[in-house]
């Protein structure tokens, strides 16, 4: 588990019980990190939509920052620590 998740504890056992929770939830962090994968899709299909505005570049970089932010999250979701 990717230490973020618990570094706001300090207590091993509350850390033990946190990872429980967290792994008890484990059907409702799939399904959020599949919204996110359909949001991520989302931005992806609109970024090529509106290269005729004068402010695509701003929307671009909009879009490229709310999927950097969208793969750190789906990052803590997977549980993958590297």
């Amino acid at each position: 588990m990717i230490s973020k998740w618990t570094s706001h504890l300090k207590d091993p056992s509350e850390i033990e019980r946190f990872k429980s929770s967290v792994e008890g939830s484990r059907t409702v962090l799939n399904r959020l990190k599949v919204i996110i994968e359909e949001r991520e899709k989302a931005l992806e299909a609109s970024e090529t939509e509106s290269f005729d505005s004068p402010a695509w570049a701003y929307r671009q970089a909009a879009s490229i920052g709310a999927k950097a932010e969208l793969k750190q999250i789906k990052r803590l979701l997977e549980n993958d620590p590297s």
